[in-house]
């Protein structure tokens, strides 16, 4: 199968998946918020960000993990995989071994000193905390079986394991409806089984399928492989471990400085976007894959190539839901939650922007991991990465409001998607830094810039309500879709579609005759 059908085939069922539990997850979290309250979600929201932040080293080696099991993949080398997966299972089990001790003998310095919780929370946070520590030993557990699922391009799979976890997580919010007392202590003990039950599905489906997935640790001892995923994942490590520590302390400091009331906003906000990144990741994680592949069939031309096409697929992706979301999400929020958080709209804002524009570079930093030389991009996002958070420490003492951390953190996104990506795939892989600018940054800039003002300016002419976002959503759309085809995408990306087209219509058009030939036999 050609690698467009192939992302094609792929995005389309993750796209399935994303239909279906975006609505149920937006639902749940209004009916969570409704239970708990706006402290109460926000407790649970600023434990779940430190949480994340101790999950970098899982991040690190998930990416190492991943990267070596893909680039085999690309290579034909079977028993190579296996090796990987049992190195990579061995290091996420040392891991998840570091995470929790770690957390568990922070956790009382962190109630103690760092957070601001109410006294009558305060115990209730604290055994939610250790509830997702443990959960998070088994999360880590589970990526290794998430390197072999991605490597064998396993969508189908991916997507019935998302809409599971969807049907879960509206279940418990269902669930602590009925209960009087201790609600948010139900909801973290039943929130952090989840985990715990999707990975025990991923485990025992990949041992079933999949040959790489078998234990053989001594078999599958090599001291060259250890060192080298070891060796990326200590780099991976830095950029990811910056990553982390910054959303979690962007949650401590807006907690330090405005209460745990701002943590439901941005709460909310993180919410949202994640649910509308899922449009875009859908794509990057089919592609993902194949890019690293093709690094393995050591077809760099062709790997940036696509990468760059699949920015500009991901970045429009996201926009199509974007715009029209972003200049009705006053009247949507009055809609999906009972009662809005002061400065969650305006925190998913600027969080859905900065997303937008990460998702020009993302499959570019894709092309420079599948290199394996990521020293100097790691270095340089991490101290990139650090900015907002001092900056922002300063503004805030000097009476600025909650949203500046975001318009710090889109500045930085900013500099990464249109300096030091392109200045290290062009490196480590031989990318063309002004196509790559001109071609894709400015196309993409100037489509959407034409939608926005133009939606913005008939949101104008009409009064709030369901016509407004209706009208503005459909001309938005639209409009994008003029300025997709004319504006950012090039001659043999259009013809890459209309083959993509005309080869899915053959196909149906196939299945169709052939159905006809049997009901009529």
């Amino acid at each position: 199968m050609q690698t467009s059908h192939r992302v094609l085939k792929n995005t389309l069922i993750l796209y399935g998946k994303t239909g279906i539990t975006m609505f149920i997850s937006l639902y749940t979290t209004r009916v969570v918020l409704r239970e708990l309250g706006a402290d109460s979600f926000g407790v649970f929201a600023l434990i779940g960000g430190i949480i994340g932040m101790f999950g970098f080293l899982n991040g690190s080696l998930a990416a190492a993990s991943q990267r070596f099991m893909s680039f085999a993949h690309g290579e034909g080398k079977p028993e190579q995989q296996q090796k990987i997966f049992n190195i990579s299972f061995g290091l996420h089990f040392i891991a998840a071994l570091i995470m929790v001790i770690s957390m568990l003998s922070i956790g009382p310095l962190l109630f103690e000193h760092v957070l601001k919780i109410d006294l009558d929370k305060l115990l209730t946070a604290q055994r939610i905390y250790q509830f997702v520590v443990a959960s998070l030993f088994f999360t880590v557990l589970s990526v290794p079986y998430d390197a072999v699922l991605n490597a064998r391009e396993n969508m189908a799979f991916f997507a019935i394991i998302g809409f599971i976890e969807s049907l879960l997580r509206l279940g418990v919010a269902m669930a602590i409806a009925f209960v009087a007392n201790e609600k948010l202590l139900l909801y973290g003990f039943l929130m952090a089984m989840i985990p715990l039950f999707l990975a025990f599905i991923r485990a025992m489906f990949c041992h079933m399928k999949y040959v790489e997935c078998h234990f053989a640790l001594r078999r599958s001892y090599d001291l060259a492989l250890i060192k080298s995923m070891t060796q990326f994942a200590s780099w991976s490590f830095i950029s990811t471990a910056v990553a982390m520590v910054s959303k979690s302390w962007e949650g401590i400091i807006l907690n330090t400085y405005f209460g745990t009331t701002i943590n439901a906003a941005q709460g909310i906000a993180n919410q949202l976007s994640g649910q509308l990144l899922t449009i875009s990741n859908s794509l990057l994680r089919a592609l993902n894959p194949i890019l690293v592949k093709t690094a393995g069939e050591r077809n760099n031309e062709k790997m940036l190539r696509t990468a760059m096409s699949g920015a500009k697929l991901s970045f429009t992706l996201l926009a199509f839901c974007i715009i029209p979301i972003s200049i009705n999400l006053s009247y949507i929020c009055k809609l999906w939650l009972s009662s809005v958080p002061e400065f969650a709209i305006i925190f998913t804002q600027l969080l859905l922007f900065r997303s937008l524009i990460a998702q020009l570079s993302m499959p570019i930093s894709t092309c420079i991991a599948a290199s394996g030389k990521i020293k100097g991009v790691s270095i340089t996002g991490s101290v990139i990465g650090l900015c907002p958070l001092a900056v922002c420490a300063i503004l805030y003492k000097h009476g600025y409001q909650p949203p500046a951390i975001y318009w710090a953190y889109i500045c930085t996104t900013i500099v990464r998607a249109c300096i030091t990506a392109p200045y290290f795939a062009k490196k480590h892989c031989g990318l063309h830094v002004k196509k790559f600018l001109i071609n894709v940054v400015v196309r993409c800039i100037i489509g959407t810039g034409i939608t926005l003002l133009a939606s913005l300016w008939l949101k104008t002419l009409l009064p709030e309500g369901i016509n407004q976002v209706m009208i503005t959503s459909a001309v938005s759309s639209v409009l994008l879709i003029i300025c997709v085809w004319y504006i950012i995408l090039d001659q043999t990306e259009k013809e890459h579609i209309l083959n993509a087209i005309q080869s899915a219509y053959t196909k149906l058009n196939r299945i169709i005759v052939i159905k006809q030939t049997e009901s009529s036999s």
